[in-house]
């Protein structure tokens, strides 16, 4: 009995022993979860290390400042790329949105432009002017409708500019009595001049 009492506890802590291990072993697919986890944090984490050493490498000001060099001599397209590339390594800088939809606006290409203008209105330190822009995107393409509708939006932001009635792109609406009112709003009561180079060249 002293031999069978031996070889029962052994068996005993045998199973126990296996019980515990499969406890603690995780599974295959566990495991292989575990792993693809591991390999996503991995990933996201070189994409956002990738993102920080761009910006890090791009110096920004010194592209901003090229790229307004050039759209100020009229040299659209150069000065459009760098802007381009300024919101590709920093998606929240207003100002290069705002100019880049003024150079490709410049460009005449008014689809792409407004576009451009709609999401440079997203940031609210340019909102005013990007309405303002849109308004004559949609005059030059001869939406009056959408021209008068984003142009009211722009007065309503507080945008002002002096140079509302000179402007060619709003030629089409000079004889539309809405305008006439927007263009009152958008040229102020108080006669100040808001149009100047430190906006970026509105139009």
């Amino acid at each position: 009995m002293k031999s069978q009492n031996n070889v029962l506890s052994f068996a005993a802590l045998l199973a126990a022993f296996l019980f515990v291990g499969a406890a603690v072993t995780p599974s295959y697919g566990q495991d292989q979860g575990d792993k693809k986890q591991d390999e996503k944090k991995q990933g996201e984490k070189k994409q956002d290390d990738k993102k920080q050493d761009d910006q890090e490498e791009i110096n920004i000001p010194a592209l901003m400042a090229e790229a307004n060099q050039l759209r100020g001599t009229g040299e659209f397209e150069k000065a459009a790329e760098i802007y381009k590339k300024v919101t590709t390594a920093a998606e929240d800088n207003a100002m290069a949105w705002h100019l880049y939809g003024y150079c490709v606006h410049a460009m005449g290409k008014l689809d792409e432009a407004i576009k451009l203008h709609e999401k440079a209105a997203s940031f609210e330190q340019v909102k005013g002017i990007s309405y303002y822009n849109l308004g004559c995107a949609y005059a030059l393409k001869e939406e009056t409708e959408k021209a008068l509708e984003y142009l009211t939006k722009s007065a309503d932001a507080g945008f002002t500019s002096q140079q509302v009635m000179q402007d060619s792109d709003l030629k089409s609406l000079h004889e539309n009595e809405e305008f006439k009112k927007v263009a009152a709003r958008l040229m102020g009561d108080d006669g100040d001049d808001d149009d100047d180079d430190d906006d970026g060249g509105r139009r």
